[in-house]
């Protein structure tokens, strides 16, 4: 126990040299002021090559650590070596490109395969993806993020990119969506499941508002094959599924298909932007069904306020998030029919959440610092060890003893020499009272 106390003095004296450093440094910063967006993306908008190095510790919520198969040391320092080109094909085609190496766990970058005996032991091909932007036609092909519909609170770590096309339509007031992508594939019993997602949403604009309805239907098998009944954008997913017979699979209760509606709505000010996101998995209507299963819903709310007159006088921006769900959302007793990807979550939640409040406070104090702060706490239960076939049972669920926890994280990122970026940031987590430290440099050619 003393060795573990002495370790966490060591890594905190660290972290607070490197801290102060930084903070002498603040005092001979310019006075201009910068936007946080423009503080992270200025250079990379006009730039086509970039790299970025982080060195130290990771993190990832407790509850998603504990209900999958995701392990890495707390107490280690990783290497993280990110590689991305961006280059304009013509005014409307422009093509994405981002390498990732490391010695991470590879399940944590979202592949299969590593070999310890190298320096960078295991790497992946996050991007690579042509969009073609028009002024009412947004079409992306290939690898990469292409559910980026409303903002993420940060504390969900994002899924990994997936294969698939993507097309967005806008006229007036009204936008339409549709993708097709392939997930990662899973095993069960030596036999591979392919995975894929089909998403479409309609979004209409009213003054300051954009509301709108999507649905999510993930489809898993052997083979899978084009099936337009099932992947017609234009029909809704949850009842069209009805019109073919299951798939069922040996070793699993559920079907091999699964469908989720979200309802989403935006409003936005000049200093105020608020995001609403509510997610169906499973609604038990009748009233035997309620009395023993449990419903699988996720509610997000996530709100951003910029301060007209700052904090202190200095530019800032205010974040806070919440989202409270069923701890079976997103469970499926199909084969891998859950909403994931590389086991991350595609929606803002984790394995067995109940609840996660979540707050940001960001400072620009010029045009070369920027110190961000934020807090979470997190409520959970081990859904793991539930048998797949019994997490919507109440009695089950009710069961488990819940769990808590907590991080507390501060930042510094300093901008020098116009194209690169140094960020420092540490973090001591609760009830473990375990301290985490990282540092990223980021050069823009």
């Amino acid at each position: 126990m003393s060795k573990d106390r002495n370790l966490n003095k060591s890594r905190l004296k660290k972290w607070l040299v490197g801290t102060v450093f930084l903070f002498v440094s603040l005092s001979i910063a310019h006075s201009q002021s910068l936007s946080m967006d423009e503080f992270k993306d200025s250079e990379l908008r006009s730039n086509v090559v970039s790299m970025q190095y982080t060195y130290g510790q990771y993190y990832i919520l407790p509850s998603l650590v504990a209900n999958t198969r995701l392990s890495y040391d707390e107490r280690r320092f990783y290497n993280d070596l990110w590689f991305s080109f961006s280059s304009s094909l013509s005014d409307k085609i422009s093509y994405h490109f981002a390498v990732e190496v490391s010695d991470l766990p590879h399940d944590v970058i979202g592949t299969i395969f590593s070999r310890s005996d190298y320096p960078l032991s295991t790497g992946r091909f996050q991007q690579s993806e042509i969009s073609y932007d028009s002024k009412k036609l947004y079409v992306k092909v290939g690898r990469g993020n292409h559910f980026n519909e409303l903002k993420r609170p940060e504390v969900f770590a994002k899924p990994v990119n997936v294969d698939g096309i993507s097309w967005t339509y806008i006229s007036d007031n009204w936008e339409f969506k549709h993708t097709i992508a392939s997930l990662r594939a899973e095993r069960s019993s030596s036999i591979n499941y392919r995975r894929l997602l089909n998403y479409h949403h309609f979004k209409y604009k009213f003054g300051r508002i954009d509301v709108g309805i999507s649905e999510y239907f993930i489809l898993t098998g052997t083979t899978i094959g084009i099936d337009l009944k099932r992947l017609n954008p234009f029909i809704p997913y949850s009842r069209n599924s009805h019109d073919a017979l299951e798939d069922r699979y040996e070793g699993f209760s559920g079907d091999a298909d699964n469908a989720i509606i979200k309802a989403f709505s935006q409003w936005e000010s000049n200093q105020w932007t608020l995001i609403l996101n509510v997610y169906v998995d499973e609604l038990q209507i009748d009233s035997w069904d309620r009395s023993f299963l449990s419903d699988a819903m996720l509610l997000n709310m996530t709100g951003i306020y910029h301060p007209s007159r700052g904090i202190m006088g200095y530019q800032s921006m205010i974040e806070a998030s919440v989202s409270l769900s069923n701890p079976n959302f997103g469970e499926h007793p199909g084969p891998f029919t859950t909403p994931t990807n590389g086991m991350y979550p595609l929606f803002e939640t984790s394995t067995g959440l109940k609840e996660l409040l979540f707050l940001k406070i960001a400072v620009n104090p010029s045009i070369k610092y920027l110190l961000e702060f934020s807090f979470h706490s997190e409520k959970w239960v081990l859904i793991s060890k539930i048998p797949r076939d019994e997490r919507n049972i109440k009695t089950a669920l009710n069961s488990l003893p819940n769990i808590s926890d907590s991080l507390v994280k501060l930042s510094l990122t300093y901008k020098f020499l116009s194209r690169s970026t140094v960020n420092v940031e540490g973090w001591y987590e609760t009830p473990n009272s375990d301290l985490g430290m990282r540092l990223t440099a980021l050069y823009v050619f």
